[in-house]
């Protein structure tokens, strides 16, 4: 495998993953990637367009592994590390390459290497880089006969921002929480401790911080300003 990178932006793992299974060159990856979102410069991948493309170029793909909610809403050292998930299931992707996301970044592994867009070549998954991030998704990709045609889906404009997102951002800063939704393209919010808060041991979501809705990081703001309570009554 190999990434025929010939664009002069900034490479990202989504298309780099793409490129590598399918031997497309990039700026193809990324027009479609385009047209499935209607994003003009689409950077980060969500699982569905990654799909979408490969099935435009001929490919199908099977989840062979998945991490659940638990990943990003419990306790993601309960997943598997890469180099687990390798060693333990290594007639899967020896048999067809797979596409694993790990630690919201995609790479390429097959028989005993792996690529991405930071090696940019085959390596050697022994000295391999993300050999100890946690695995929260893995899609088999195969080669299927002939072409495969899949009508576009309707662009859905994006939805404005919420009252939801005011509000969290309100209390965010009023208690010196930090709150980040700019971080990537899959939806996730990042929902850091303030200053007083960053200690482990104190953190009630220590080695947990992102959340998939405004629901969710509201939770996660609260649970900090009841930290900050129980932190001040001491």
């Amino acid at each position: 495998m190999r990434i025929r990178n010939d664009i002069k932006t900034v490479l990202w793992c989504g298309p780099a993953a793409v490129a590598a299974v399918t031997d497309r060159p990039v700026s193809e990856v990324m027009a479609l990637a385009r047209h499935f979102t209607g994003k003009r410069s689409p950077k980060g991948m969500h699982p569905g367009t990654l799909k979408a493309v490969l099935n435009a170029l001929g490919y199908t793909t099977t989840e062979v592994f998945s991490a659940g909610l638990e990943f990003c809403a419990g306790n993601p050292q309960w997943n598997p590390t890469l180099a687990k998930w390798t060693r333990e299931n290594a007639a899967v992707f020896r048999a067809a390459p797979c596409i694993a996301l790990v630690s919201n970044h995609y790479v390429t592994v097959q028989g005993r290497s792996l690529i991405d867009n930071h090696t940019k070549e085959m390596t050697p998954l022994k000295r391999a880089p993300w050999r100890r991030a946690r695995v929260a998704r893995v899609f088999q990709v195969n080669r299927v006969a002939g072409p495969v045609f899949v009508p576009p889906p309707p662009y859905v404009a994006p939805k404005p921002k919420t009252e939801g997102r005011a509000a969290v951002l309100r209390l965010a800063r009023k208690h010196g929480v930090e709150v980040d939704d700019r971080q990537n393209d899959m939806d996730q919010i990042w929902v850091y401790p303030p200053p007083s808060l960053t200690d482990e041991a104190l953190d009630p979501h220590a080695g947990d911080h992102c959340a998939f809705d405004w629901l969710d990081a509201m939770q996660r703001v609260q649970d900090y300003v009841k930290a900050l309570a129980k932190l001040q009554t001491v």
